[in-house]
């Protein structure tokens, strides 16, 4: 469970690493917009990764993960600036400027036939052989 210390301490952990981002009211539709789209990833999932890999005492020397791109690229960013490196298993689909700044950070990328299913599954299947590389889920804390 999330406690307001817990997160205090990720995102003291987490601001050196990712942008302030804005949030505005749209009155016509009454909502609070955050915009995250101003993240160096251009998503909010950079937090996590971050957050992931920051926390650990000594980070594993290989992330693995699976995505579709957003995490993908938030997973590669932070495993280059921790000094580590990633492999994301990604949909052959993917849109290539997603597979593409994921190669920039330094990411090794696999594409796999399928679909998101697909490329994680073989992500899960890859961290299984190896008990040094972290598996860092998309949306849970796995």
């Amino acid at each position: 469970m999330l406690s307001l210390t817990n997160f205090q301490t990720a995102e003291k952990r987490i601001s050196p690493y990712v942008s302030k981002t804005p949030s505005t009211f749209d009155e016509k539709y009454s909502l609070h917009l955050k915009w995250e789209s101003h993240q160096p990833t251009h998503s909010f999932k950079v937090r996590g990764a971050f957050n992931k890999i920051l926390a650990m005492e000594s980070p594993a020397p290989l992330f693995v993960s699976g995505s579709a791109g957003n995490h993908g690229q938030a997973v590669a960013l932070a495993a280059q600036t921790a000094g580590v490196q990633a492999w994301v298993f990604v949909p052959e689909n993917t849109p290539s400027i997603k597979v593409n700044r994921m190669l920039e950070l330094g990411a090794r990328v696999e594409l796999v036939p399928g679909l998101f299913g697909d490329a994680e599954a073989k992500a899960i299947r890859t961290r299984a052989r190896w008990e040094f590389h972290l598996f860092l889920h998309i949306m849970t804390k796995r």
